[in-house]
This record gives structure tokens, sequence and C-alpha cells, in this order.
């Protein structure tokens, strides 16, 4: 949703990815099949929705939980782009919801945004981030102006294995990140391609969906997409600040 530019330098490795991968544990198979039975429970009922906590119980089982699998499981989705915010790798998607991990670049971050009516729940693997909250109605056109100067209701701050949530009823937010390269797993439901986001003068305009790899193959032409491994998160060169820019424009959103 932003078409913010970064400069970073790290230690990641180039890998031609050019095959659809196989989900790489069986616990995240099992996640995702019991999030697809919440999912289609859920948008068979009057409301349309999914009980908030229910999902959360499941990030908490499955992800770094009793029922594991963690980070170095997902590392065959993890890509960054040194020269962007955040990088987008899709996990999986169908009808009921769409799961992807994000990369963060150090001091980096998001505009403010909505999400397209969907419900959304956003797990730390890797970092810490804040949570900036607007509790401001997205489709009120008297809501039309807010921008980065604009001040936040609460600002909540994630680190690793918190679960946080949103959906338009709450109001918009932004996510910045801090001095490190921070991951998070994100569960979009249903799955949106557009929404309504805020660019840096407040204009209120149309973010679209895009994707830098999918089911772990590369989908980005920038010649500055890379695979993290595992082992390079905790190496003493992995990346610790970075210069971010922001342009008007929005073309890809979160």
């Amino acid at each position: 949703m932003t078409a913010e530019e970064a400069t970073a330098t790290t230690t990641t490795t180039m890998v031609d990815c050019t095959q659809e991968l196989p989900l790489s544990h069986p616990q995240l198979t099992k996640f995702i099949q019991l999030l697809t039975n919440e999912f289609k429970r859920g948008h068979q009922s009057p409301s349309k929705k999914v009980n908030e906590q229910t999902i959360k119980q499941l990030f908490t089982e499955f992800v770094n939980g009793k029922d594991s699998f963690d980070l170095r499981d997902l590392t065959q989705f993890c890509y960054y782009d040194t020269e962007t915010p955040y990088t987008r790798n899709l996990i999986h998607e169908n009808e009921h919801f769409s799961l992807m991990l994000l990369v963060w670049s150090p001091n980096s971050a998001s505009c403010i945004h909505s999400h397209g009516g969907s419900q959304c729940w956003l797990r730390v693997l890797h970092g810490h981030m804040n949570e900036l909250f607007y509790h401001i109605d997205p489709n009120d056109p008297s809501y039309s102006s807010i921008d980065e100067e604009s001040i936040p209701t609460t600002i909540h701050s994630a680190k690793v294995n918190d679960t946080c949530y949103i959906d338009d009823s709450q109001g918009v937010h932004r996510i910045e990140n801090a001095e490190q390269l921070t991951i998070t797993l994100h569960c979009y439901a249903p799955p949106y391609n557009r929404c309504k986001c805020y660019d840096k003068n407040g204009r209120q305009i149309i973010g679209t969906m895009s994707f830098d790899s999918e089911h772990g193959i590369v989908k980005s032409k920038s010649k500055t997409l890379r695979a993290v491994t595992y082992e390079s998160l905790y190496s003493p060169s992995i990346i610790t600040t970075t210069t971010t820019t922001e342009t008007a424009t929005a073309t890809t959103d979160l």
C-alpha cells in the first residue's frame, strides 16, 4: 500500500526459485487446514465473521507454541528486498483467507491503511514493531484526510510471539518497524486486493495488493530481492539501520 523506498545492507542469499515449493512442516499444513475450517464456518454465519480469539488461540498453539512450527520452517517463503520498506511473501491463499510472511526493513513503516472489510491477524516472528491505531471509520468521508502527523488513538508495541488483530470496525492503523529486520506472519480473512490508505500528504487513495513471492516462487522483477536464511537473522552483520523515503502513490498494501 505504499511506494516508500528504502536502502539497506544485509547478509542474505540469492536464490533462483522457479518451482512452487510444498509446505515444509506438517504442523503448518494442519494450521492452514484448521484456519480453513474456522473461516469457512464463520463466513457461513450471519455475521460473516470469525471470533477474534479463536484465531489468536490457533496462532498461539501452532506458531512457536505446543504444536508448533516456527520461522525456521518458513524460510522457504522468506524473501527480502533491500530497496523497499517491506517485502510481501504469500504462503497460502484460498477463498476464505490468505496467509503471508512480511519482512520489514529497519526503520521502515507502512502508510496508514484500512483492510478492505477483512479481519486481520498479525504475529511477530522476529524483531519487534509498533502498531499505531487511529479509531476512525475509513468509510466515513469526514476522515478523508489523515496523515503521519495525526496523533494515533493508541500505540501498541508488539514483540516476538505477540498476536495483534484489527478490522475496519476498529479503525485504521500504521505499522512502524524498529532498528532491525522484523518478520511478521499475517492472516487476512477473506483475502482482499484493494483497501483505503492515506499518503504522506493525508490524501485518501486506493492501495492494491501485490506479492514479491508466491508459494516460494519469486514474482518480483527486483534485482535486490534476496532469500533470508534463519542463521543470517542472528549474524552480527545483519542490518541495523536504513534510510526510508516515501512517495505520494500506493502500489501495495498490508
